[in-house]
């Protein structure tokens, strides 16, 4: 009697303790979603990585469909920060203590994410290294906070120093296309009557072959919640079109042959 007494408190304990290990999984599974951090483990011996599921949210893939290797998450990173990611590994495998690493990765639909990486190296019994652990945090919104700051910054003493409105709003518009990437950028302002959006003197190109383009733009006018310009002013709020080609809403002139054939 006394010993299945012993066996029903040992079945109830080891469910207590599952429902413990449980709720701290799924306690530090959400404390890592909410903050935006993900764990990750590297087994050097065995060449295996393991991710939490953050991991996979902040790198946009799925544990599902996406083969975890070191290959494939170089993979990821973007091209401009790959080396730096390789030496940055090899650092911290050879004991280094590397500073936290900050890279961007591309994402399966083409968006950047900026990630704060940090790692540290584990040794076993025999005091040799065996296991690389680590985080990734997410912070894009950070960044471009200080990318939008640092480009204000620079827009306003330098606007602060134009003759006038219109080299104003060159200076502008080349900032934006320096901070943002862009090869092209052209500014639109309202009309006279404020009846539509018609282009500024103010563009910048950083490729040749766009002037066809630049002077197809001048005769256009954008009406309220009409092209790009248009719907923008309607919403009041920025927009972003990855395929402008792909936009039905976008203006003819765009999707005309000789503008498709264009640089931009």
């Amino acid at each position: 009697m006394q010993k299945r007494e012993g066996i029903m408190d040992n079945n109830a304990k080891n469910k207590q303790l599952d429902a413990a290990l449980k709720e701290t999984e799924f306690l530090l599974s959400e404390s890592q979603r909410l903050a935006h951090i993900g764990s990750w483990s590297w087994d050097i011996t065995a060449e295996q990585l393991f991710w939490t599921p953050e991991m996979y949210n902040i790198c946009g893939v799925s544990p599902a469909t996406f083969v975890l290797t070191e290959q494939s998450f170089l993979g990821l990173i973007h091209p401009d920060h790959r080396t730096a990611m390789e030496r940055w590994i090899k650092a911290c495998i050879a004991g280094e203590k590397p500073q936290d690493l900050e890279f961007s990765i591309i994402l399966p639909d083409g968006s950047t994410r900026f990630i704060s990486g940090r790692g540290d190296l584990q040794y076993d019994s025999n005091n040799k290294p065996f296991r690389l652990v680590g985080t990734a945090q997410d912070i894009t919104e950070r960044r471009r906070a200080e990318e939008e700051l640092h480009l204000l910054h620079i827009m306003t003493k330098e606007v602060s120093e134009s003759e006038d409105f219109h080299e104003a709003m060159n200076i502008v518009v080349r900032k934006f296309c320096e901070v943002a990437g862009s090869v092209y950028g052209e500014a639109w302002v309202p009309s006279p009557d404020k009846s539509y959006f018609e282009i500024d003197a103010a563009w910048y190109s950083t490729i040749k072959g766009l002037e066809e383009f630049r002077k197809k733009s001048v005769d256009i006018k954008f009406y309220m919640d009409k092209g790009i310009p248009g719907r923008v002013w309607a919403s009041k709020k920025p927009l972003w079109v990855r395929d402008i080609s792909m936009d039905t809403n976008f203006d003819a002139l765009v999707k005309s042959p000789k503008c498709r054939k264009s640089p931009l």
